[in-house]
């Protein structure tokens, strides 16, 4: 596609980076690589304007994105794609990190869940030395704790070679404190996995109230991890 201002966003990205582009640039760069208009200025205003940052703007809905933008479906989906792309990155980069306590586990999970928005529930494998050998969102989206497949979490244990495991999930838009269905699932799973012999560290919630650590908290939770 000709476009000039494209072009020059593009020879300042070559040269100086993403630092050296505001979040209009970027959008703009973006959009270039899907959108066959010249008027790509207009569209990332609107899209900012609209959604306020470069970050809210990735993480809005596809519809969203079409209304406001007057963009493909495509182009939307190219937006979307970003913020789940880097949290795949932080997610290949984060194995073989060891992990000791809440600190590590939140630091662990906090690179996992880049670009979540939704509820998902995560399960970390490790071996004896507290190392991590595999994780995996096992439910993504709403999570409905019924469903949980606590056979499939056992399977990823045996197929890691696991001698541990720490869950986590998040609530979006709610505080950490574990819900009902929270502390029956961990339950379910400690039943799962305890009698086979794998060490149940912790279920971790997250939330933008902060999180909470149930193993921190051994006389309200501290049975859910061990079998009945």
């Amino acid at each position: 596609m000709e476009n000039a201002l494209v072009d020059e966003i593009k020879k300042n990205f070559t040269d100086d980076y993403l630092s050296s582009l505001d979040d209009e640039q970027v959008l703009q760069y973006l959009l270039s690589f899907a959108v066959r208009r010249k008027d790509l200025d207009v569209i990332a205003k609107k899209l900012l304007v609209r959604f306020g940052s470069i970050s809210e703007v990735l993480e809005a809905p596809v519809s969203e994105l079409v209304s406001v933008g007057k963009i493909s479906e495509n182009a939307a989906v190219l937006l979307s794609l970003i913020p789940d792309l880097c949290g795949q990155c932080m997610m290949d980069r984060a194995n073989k990190q060891v992990i000791r306590g809440k600190k590590e586990i939140a630091a662990f999970a906090s690179q996992c869940y880049i670009g979540k928005t939704v509820e998902d529930f995560l399960v970390i494998c490790m071996n004896d030395e507290d190392v991590v050998i595999r994780h995996y969102f096992l439910m993504k989206g709403a999570v409905d704790w019924a469903n949980v497949d606590v056979r499939k979490i056992v399977r990823l244990l045996n197929e890691s070679h696991a001698s541990a495991l720490i869950v986590c999930h998040n609530h979006p838009r709610g505080n950490p404190i574990p819900s009902g269905a929270d502390l029956k699932v961990t339950k379910r799973i400690a039943n799962a996995v305890v009698p086979l012999g794998y060490r149940f560290v912790d279920h971790m919630i997250f939330s933008v109230d902060g999180d909470i650590s149930m193993a921190d908290y051994p006389k309200e939770y501290g049975s859910y991890f061990l079998p009945d």
